[in-house]
């Protein structure tokens, strides 16, 4: 008796063994988003003009991005070590770029709310305004892409304070 609970017991111990083992990777990217970024070092951003959340400011006849969400992605870049690439797009097309894997992430306003929300991945609310689905902001990425929305979801959980402050400068100005 005691030999056959042995043998249960060591075979538990066994899958157990193996199931953690194949976690290793969790969670994971079917895509390789977050290692395509870190290797190439370039975070392909669309971006859906929605002030205050997204705009452009031209300088010295340079069109640059500038709101909340550019800044708290520039700030992500950042961390990672990576520049941006940014690409001013109509909510469709970035979309349809972002399902093509075309874009890593997009920004421009959307909210949990968002018609997308079967097409996309997108990341728990950073930032609240009111009351409602139509007042938590969230950022978007190819749906699936896990180890990368796991990594920018971190990224803006420990960066509250920074959001509510780029938040609030945008407002009052």
């Amino acid at each position: 008796m005691k030999r056959a609970l042995f043998g249960i017991s060591g075979v538990s111990a066994l899958v157990c063994a193996l199931l953690i083992g194949a976690c290793t990777n969790y969670p994971h990217d079917p895509l390789n988003t977050l290692v395509t970024v870190e290797q190439t070092h370039t975070l392909r951003v669309g971006l859906i003009a929605e002030p205050p959340w997204v705009y452009s400011n031209v300088h010295a006849e340079k069109t640059e991005p500038a709101g909340l969400e550019p800044a708290i992605v520039s700030e992500f870049a950042h961390a990672l070590g990576v520049t941006v690439k940014w690409e001013f797009l109509s909510e469709a097309q970035a979309t349809e770029k972002l399902k093509n894997h075309a874009l890593d992430l997009v920004a421009g306003g959307l909210t949990k709310h968002s018609p997308r929300i079967k097409e996309l991945g997108f990341t728990r609310p950073y930032l609240k305004t009111g009351v409602g689905d139509r007042h938590q902001h969230v950022l978007a990425v190819t749906q699936g892409e896990n180890r990368f929305l796991v990594t920018l979801e971190k990224f803006l959980k420990t960066h509250e304070l920074f959001i509510r402050n780029q938040y609030d400068n945008e407002v009052e100005s």
